[in-house]
């Protein structure tokens, strides 16, 4: 068994990765890494393991070993229902209206930074999320019985 994961690192790479990229933790070595979809097609559908270098090789047995471990995405700890909670707890009555009204049209997210920035809040936004992403992180670490070191 490796040593423990970093909780920092887990949430980190949950926050960095976009919509066409997935994170996995290697749950023998702890080591974290990102791939494209078209990397992860490859790998997942290659027939012959000579159709991949040495180092896709290896993660391909990973994959198969059932090492790898996808992280939870934005996308899927539902970024738009973190900004709808934190809409939801914003202590101005104007501003909470406005918020709410502006992430039901279109534009949405863009609408929300606008006038977080606009209201001065975006600090809180900030610290909402992070908090959110952690949640999440601890639950996926947990679910999954990987040790995690919450201090680094």
């Amino acid at each position: 068994m490796f040593a423990a994961v970093t909780l920092r690192e887990i949430i980190n790479e949950m926050a960095e990765v976009g919509n066409n990229h997935t994170a996995f933790l290697n749950r023998k070595t702890g080591e974290l890494f990102t791939m494209n979809h078209q990397q992860r097609a490859l790998l997942e559908n290659a027939m012959a393991s000579h159709d991949l270098s040495d180092g896709q090789h290896q993660v391909r047995e990973a994959m198969d070993a059932g090492d790898l471990l996808e992280l939870p995405s934005s996308y899927q700890h539902r970024e738009f229902s973190s900004i709808e909670r934190f809409c939801d707890s914003v202590h101005d009555p104007k501003h909470k209206k406005k918020l709410l009204k502006a992430i039901r049209g279109k534009n949405a997210v863009t609408s929300f930074r606008r006038l977080i920035g606009k209201f001065g809040i975006e600090q809180q936004w900030i610290g909402f999320r992070n908090h959110r992403l952690e949640q999440i992180a601890v639950d996926w670490l947990n679910d999954n019985d990987i040790r995690f070191d919450k201090a680094a």
